[in-house]
């Protein structure tokens, strides 16, 4: 038997996808939105200054959304937002700015440093809630294109019928190897 939750309160649902970091140095505000985004589901990645987070974001495995605190120790969440958008390689990164700053200028220099999203402390659960879901959105849809870019590729390269390289493939690759022949000096092995 299913139960369903009081009139007021709407069902809780995953926003999320995949784990997200959260770099926020007040313990209070730390464990509150850690423990709401566990509550919906979400895998989190919690550290406690800027340089945590930079080093959190250097892994393999680091998470493709951010919640970032403006003003944190060591680097704080501006700064955080221009080094991911100026050594992005690879899949895109969702970073979501969350602070007391409210001023509309503030937004301004949050969102020109690379903060997808901005969202103000005391902060409202649902409206965390439907950003983070928005984040994940846009996530699923690079994954989606990037799937489709490689599904493409591999089309343009190889023969429908055998999966082959065609004839463009193998005369673009007979190109380059002899390019790199004549830039090494070296013949053709």
């Amino acid at each position: 038997m299913s139960q369903t939750p009081p009139p007021n309160e709407a069902p809780v649902s995953s926003p999320c996808r995949g784990n997200i970091l959260l770099a926020e140095d007040d313990p209070i505000y730390r464990w509150l939105l850690q423990s709401q985004l566990v509550k919906w589901g979400c895998r989190v990645v919690a550290v406690k200054n800027g340089l945590e987070a930079w080093e959190a974001l250097q892994a393999a495995d680091a998470p493709q959304m951010a919640i970032l605190d403006w003003i944190m120790p060591g680097l704080d969440g501006v700064e955080l937002c221009r080094r991911i958008r100026a050594t992005e390689q690879g899949a895109y990164r969702y970073v979501l700015l969350l602070t007391a700053k409210h001023h509309k200028e503030d937004v301004v220099a949050g969102l020109d440093a690379g903060a997808d999203d901005y969202l103000t402390k005391p902060f409202n659960v649902d409206e965390l809630r439907a950003r983070v879901r928005a984040g994940s959105r846009i996530l699923e849809l690079q994954a989606a294109l990037i799937k489709t870019q490689g599904a493409l590729q591999f089309e343009a390269a190889h023969d429908r019928l055998t999966g082959l390289w065609n004839r463009g493939a193998i005369v673009d690759l007979l190109q380059r190897e002899a390019l790199r022949s004549m830039r090494s000096g070296q013949p053709w092995e």
